[in-house]
């Protein structure tokens, strides 16, 4: 049975390395993204508050933080 249109799903990735002043315009420009939409974002870690930003401010985001910068 083919899937509609509301079925679909969509799964961003941003990739960041210390991003603390960009970070939060570019997750709150996808605030109102559908449900069955999701964010991923992968920190190669970040010296600035990159992270803290991302967990304090942005919970539905899902989070990786490298220990390193690949």
């Amino acid at each position: 049975m083919p899937q509609s249109q509301t079925d679909k799903t969509v799964t961003i990735s941003i990739v960041t390395w210390n991003s603390a002043g960009e970070i939060s315009e570019c997750l709150n420009s996808l605030k109102d993204l559908p449900s069955n939409w999701t964010v991923w974002v992968l920190d190669n870690q970040s010296s600035d508050e990159t992270v803290e930003i991302i967990k304090r401010d942005f919970p539905r985001v899902n989070l990786i933080v490298n220990q390193e910068n690949v």
